[in-house]
Protein backbone atom coordinates (compact mmCIF):
# COMPACT_ATOMS: atom_id res chain seq x y z
CA UNK A 1 0.00 0.00 0.00
CA UNK A 2 3.15 2.28 0.88
CA UNK A 3 3.93 1.57 -3.21
CA UNK A 4 0.55 3.04 -3.95
CA UNK A 5 0.84 6.27 -1.76
CA UNK A 6 4.41 7.10 -2.56
CA UNK A 7 3.48 8.88 -6.33
CA UNK A 8 0.56 11.44 -4.13
CA UNK A 9 2.67 11.81 -1.18
CA UNK A 10 5.68 13.30 -2.63
CA UNK A 11 4.30 16.13 -4.38
CA UNK A 12 1.89 16.71 -2.27
CA UNK A 13 4.50 17.74 0.15
CA UNK A 14 6.00 19.66 -1.92
CA UNK A 15 3.17 21.34 -3.08
CA UNK A 16 2.20 21.91 0.47
CA UNK A 17 5.69 23.37 1.59
CA UNK A 18 5.58 25.84 -1.70
CA UNK A 19 2.21 27.15 -1.09
CA UNK A 20 2.75 27.72 2.59
CA UNK A 21 5.37 30.16 1.65
CA UNK A 22 4.18 31.40 -1.13
CA UNK A 23 0.74 32.07 1.40
CA UNK A 24 2.50 33.40 4.09
CA UNK A 25 4.20 36.17 1.45
CA UNK A 26 0.93 37.10 0.08
CA UNK A 27 -1.13 37.56 3.41
CA UNK A 28 2.20 39.06 4.95
CA UNK A 29 2.17 41.68 2.00
CA UNK A 30 -1.37 42.64 2.25
CA UNK A 31 -1.34 42.51 6.08
CA UNK A 32 2.15 44.61 6.02
CA UNK A 33 -0.08 47.24 4.05
CA UNK A 34 -3.07 47.31 5.81
CA UNK A 35 -0.82 47.76 9.03
CA UNK A 36 0.75 50.45 7.80
CA UNK A 37 -2.96 52.07 7.62
CA UNK A 38 -3.45 51.88 10.97
CA UNK A 39 -2.40 54.12 13.14
CA UNK A 40 -3.83 52.90 16.37
CA UNK A 41 -4.84 48.88 18.04
CA UNK A 42 -8.23 49.69 17.69
CA UNK A 43 -8.24 50.69 13.85
CA UNK A 44 -5.36 48.10 13.01
CA UNK A 45 -8.52 45.39 13.85
CA UNK A 46 -10.78 47.35 12.04
CA UNK A 47 -8.88 47.84 9.13
CA UNK A 48 -7.50 44.38 9.16
CA UNK A 49 -11.17 42.21 9.08
CA UNK A 50 -11.58 41.91 5.35
CA UNK A 51 -8.10 40.22 5.29
CA UNK A 52 -8.78 38.03 7.92
CA UNK A 53 -12.23 37.37 6.47
CA UNK A 54 -10.59 36.51 3.18
CA UNK A 55 -8.05 34.57 4.44
CA UNK A 56 -10.99 32.38 6.40
CA UNK A 57 -13.01 32.11 3.32
CA UNK A 58 -10.05 30.37 1.86
CA UNK A 59 -9.44 28.39 5.07
CA UNK A 60 -13.09 26.68 4.99
CA UNK A 61 -12.80 26.21 1.25
CA UNK A 62 -9.77 23.88 1.62
CA UNK A 63 -11.73 22.32 4.76
CA UNK A 64 -14.85 21.67 2.23
CA UNK A 65 -12.94 21.13 -0.59
CA UNK A 66 -13.15 17.16 -1.14
CA UNK A 67 -16.97 17.55 -0.22
CA UNK A 68 -17.26 19.76 -4.02
CA UNK A 69 -18.79 17.47 -6.57
CA UNK A 70 -17.70 19.59 -9.24
CA UNK A 71 -13.91 19.73 -10.35
CA UNK A 72 -14.79 22.76 -12.04
CA UNK A 73 -14.87 24.92 -9.15
CA UNK A 74 -12.25 22.94 -7.13
CA UNK A 75 -10.09 24.28 -10.41
CA UNK A 76 -11.22 27.95 -10.24
CA UNK A 77 -10.49 28.01 -6.28
CA UNK A 78 -6.97 26.95 -6.80
CA UNK A 79 -6.40 30.10 -9.33
CA UNK A 80 -7.68 32.60 -7.40
CA UNK A 81 -4.38 33.84 -5.68
CA UNK A 82 -6.03 34.81 -2.13
CA UNK A 83 -7.56 30.79 -2.25
CA UNK A 84 -4.94 28.41 -4.45
CA UNK A 85 -2.22 28.43 -0.99
CA UNK A 86 -4.78 27.04 1.01
CA UNK A 87 -6.63 24.90 -1.54
CA UNK A 88 -4.16 23.58 -4.12
CA UNK A 89 -2.39 20.67 -1.98
CA UNK A 90 -5.80 19.42 -0.93
CA UNK A 91 -7.40 19.67 -4.51
CA UNK A 92 -4.31 17.98 -5.80
CA UNK A 93 -4.24 15.23 -3.10
CA UNK A 94 -8.07 14.10 -3.86
CA UNK A 95 -7.17 14.18 -7.41
CA UNK A 96 -9.30 16.95 -8.51
CA UNK A 97 -6.54 18.46 -10.24
CA UNK A 98 -3.36 17.94 -12.37
CA UNK A 99 0.36 18.86 -11.27
CA UNK A 100 0.40 21.34 -14.59
CA UNK A 101 -3.32 22.57 -13.06
CA UNK A 102 -1.01 23.01 -9.94
CA UNK A 103 1.48 24.94 -11.26
CA UNK A 104 -0.45 27.09 -13.07
CA UNK A 105 -1.99 28.30 -10.16
CA UNK A 106 1.45 28.38 -8.27
CA UNK A 107 2.24 31.10 -11.31
CA UNK A 108 -0.67 33.01 -10.98
CA UNK A 109 0.00 33.01 -7.07
CA UNK A 110 3.66 34.24 -8.24
CA UNK A 111 2.58 36.51 -10.52
CA UNK A 112 -0.30 38.23 -8.13
CA UNK A 113 2.84 38.55 -5.37
CA UNK A 114 4.69 40.72 -7.78
CA UNK A 115 1.77 42.61 -8.71
CA UNK A 116 1.19 43.24 -4.89
CA UNK A 117 4.73 44.40 -3.93
CA UNK A 118 5.09 46.86 -7.14
CA UNK A 119 1.46 48.61 -6.24
CA UNK A 120 1.57 48.06 -2.40
CA UNK A 121 5.41 48.89 -2.32
CA UNK A 122 5.44 52.60 -2.87
CA UNK A 123 2.06 53.21 -0.67
CA UNK A 124 3.44 51.21 2.22
CA UNK A 125 6.61 53.50 1.74
CA UNK A 126 4.24 56.23 1.88
CA UNK A 127 1.67 55.25 4.51
CA UNK A 128 4.02 53.67 7.28
CA UNK A 129 4.89 57.56 9.31
CA UNK A 130 1.70 58.61 8.80
CA UNK A 131 -0.68 59.94 11.42
CA UNK A 132 -3.69 60.55 9.47
CA UNK A 133 -7.06 59.70 11.70
CA UNK A 134 -9.31 60.01 8.60
CA UNK A 135 -11.59 56.93 7.44
CA UNK A 136 -10.28 53.80 5.85
CA UNK A 137 -10.81 54.81 2.07
CA UNK A 138 -9.65 58.25 2.53
CA UNK A 139 -6.37 57.34 4.05
CA UNK A 140 -5.61 55.18 1.28
CA UNK A 141 -6.31 58.12 -1.32
CA UNK A 142 -4.19 60.68 0.35
CA UNK A 143 -1.40 57.58 0.77
CA UNK A 144 -1.56 56.75 -2.89
CA UNK A 145 -1.37 61.08 -3.44
CA UNK A 146 1.17 60.65 -1.10
CA UNK A 147 2.98 58.02 -3.00
CA UNK A 148 3.21 59.56 -6.00
CA UNK A 149 4.56 62.74 -4.69
CA UNK A 150 7.65 61.02 -3.32
CA UNK A 151 7.70 59.34 -6.32
CA UNK A 152 7.98 62.82 -8.19
CA UNK A 153 10.49 64.07 -5.74
CA UNK A 154 12.65 61.30 -6.09
CA UNK A 155 12.70 61.25 -9.79
CA UNK A 156 13.51 65.09 -9.32
CA UNK A 157 16.41 64.48 -7.15
CA UNK A 158 17.78 62.01 -9.63
CA UNK A 159 17.35 64.10 -12.10
CA UNK A 160 19.50 66.84 -10.28
CA UNK A 161 22.29 64.41 -9.35
CA UNK A 162 22.43 62.92 -12.25
CA UNK A 163 23.92 66.29 -13.46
Amino acid sequence: SSDLLAPVVGPTLGLVFVCSILGATIYAIIGAFIASLAVNQEDYQQVQTPVMLLLMIAYMGSLFAGAFESKAVLLVFSYIPFFSPLVLPIVYAIGAITMTDAIIGMVILVITIAVLIVVLGPLYRASILSYDQSNLFKRIKNTYKTAKALKQNQKSYEGNNGD
